[in-house]
């Protein structure tokens, strides 16, 4: 799995609203104020997301990067900081919650804490396995043992940065749940390893986003929903992002498995828009405007 920048990237202005785990974007138009009419152009998949400020954009103040399971990573601008952590709290508190529905549990909280002692337990363990393996490989010097010893270590290389990267998430949403200090973004890059390391700096970007964006690309799951998103769309000359889709269903098909813009708001009240500008590529796809910071380009085989 191949990971880089989007090659065509400018920004657009949205209204922007969360309901459970998805972001809907209406357009703005350029009003002050949403239109009720205005249904849903695009929507955006968060479930298991980390979102972090980026206080170091060079051109824009209170801006955030969101990235997902799927691998993709988002840039939004608010209108102050307020708004900027008034939106984070909000991402982390529903995919949260999404997490305890998922667990069949009501204490999120509880929930949350135990998690994050299941993953501390799997790190140590592999931590020691990994200890273990490089003990081993300076003591052996069969091309052979020395190539399977290599491809475990790198497996359990593998294992502790999605473990940490999960720690970190669970982390992040107990903060915001209980409205606590966010765990520290460079401790968790510290965990990183050389390869991933090498593939952020040749990508320019060396943060929480793109740590997660990577580590969740590799993924089994995530790779097989992006080859079939490939496979639906290899006529086209770029594949569908796994966890964008339009909403315009009176000209668009529907996509299996998410709910069309009438369906959420079915019951007629409406959540909070705010107005939010984002980073976005032109695509000939059949959306028509594509939100995104890091674009995946999967190796099929």
């Amino acid at each position: 799995m191949k990971v880089e920048l989007a090659t065509k990237r400018k920004w657009k202005q949205y209204w922007v609203s969360l309901k459970g785990c998805s972001l809907f974007l209406h357009e703005s138009d350029g009003r002050s104020v949403i239109d009720h009419n205005n249904v849903a152009k695009h929507a955006l998949w968060v479930e298991n997301s980390i979102v972090q400020a980026v206080p170091e954009h060079p051109k824009k103040d209170y801006v955030f990067c969101l990235s997902n399971s799927m691998g993709d990573a988002f840039l939004f601008q608010t209108s102050g900081q307020t708004e900027l952590e008034n939106w984070i709290t909000a991402i982390h508190s529903a995919c949260a919650a999404a997490l305890a529905r998922q667990h069949h549990r009501e204490d999120t909280v509880r929930l949350l804490r135990t998690e994050i002692r299941k993953l501390e337990q799997k790190i140590d363990m592999d931590e020691k396995m990994k200890k273990m393996g490089d003990m081993q490989l300076s003591a052996v010097t069969d091309a052979k043992k020395r190539k399977t010893i290599l491809e475990q270590i790198f497996l359990w290389e593998q294992n502790l940065e999605r473990f940490h990267i999960d720690l970190f998430r669970c982390r992040c949403y107990l903060a915001s749940l209980q409205g606590g200090e966010p765990p520290n973004p460079k401790r968790l890059l510290g965990f990183a390893s050389r390869p991933t390391k090498m593939a952020m700096g040749r990508l320019g970007i060396f943060s929480v986003s793109s740590f997660h964006a990577l580590v969740s690309a590799r993924t089994e799951g995530s790779i097989r929903k992006r080859n079939q998103a490939v496979q639906r769309t290899f006529s086209k000359r770029r594949s569908r992002f796994s966890s964008l889709w339009g909403l315009d269903t009176a000209s668009r098909r529907k996509t299996k498995g998410h709910p069309s813009a009438q369906q959420v708001f079915q019951n007629g009240m409406d959540p909070v828009r705010k107005p939010l500008e984002l980073m976005f590529e032109d695509s000939a796809s059949e959306i028509s405007v594509r939100i995104n910071l890091y674009k995946l380009l999967p190796k099929l085989i």
